[in-house]
């Protein structure tokens, strides 16, 4: 017995799969190349904000007049710096899993290969030993 209930939310379904149906996937393909870059960009940055603000702070003895240094350089650099190393460690770790997923491929195709010759070497053994068993009898 099918109620109102039923039918609507199924309605609803169909037209939620109708209306995602259109959608594309992104167009940017964010490889470890990419990551390689933006680190490699993001880590001189940062080192350079930060000494730029140590250099500015160290001009005067003032606290008021080092605090936009810091602020501005410091901050800004360790937080150009935090990222840069998040790019290097994604980088590093793409690296480590596409190298995982190629060792963990040879050594499939390793297992069927040895599979197969097993396979053959004891189908070869009973097909020797049949004859034999026979002229025995």
């Amino acid at each position: 017995m099918s109620t109102g209930f039923d039918d609507s939310a199924q309605s609803n379904l169909t037209e939620l799969r109708e209306s995602l149906s259109g959608l594309r996937p992104s167009r940017i393909r964010w490889s470890d190349s990419w990551l390689l870059m933006i680190g490699s960009a993001l880590l001189p940055l940062g080192i350079g904000l930060i000494l730029l603000g140590w250099y500015g702070a160290a001009q005067t003895t003032l606290d008021w007049e080092q605090t936009p240094y810091l602020i501005s350089g410091g901050l800004l650099g360790l937080g150009l710096l935090g990222v840069g190393v998040a790019m290097f460690f994604s980088y590093w770790m793409t690296r480590l899993v596409r190298s995982n997923e190629e060792n963990a491929r040879r050594d499939r195709e390793h297992q069927l290969r040895v599979e197969q010759l097993l396979t053959e070497i004891v189908a070869g053994q009973r097909v020797a030993a049949r004859p034999a068993s026979g002229r025995g009898a």
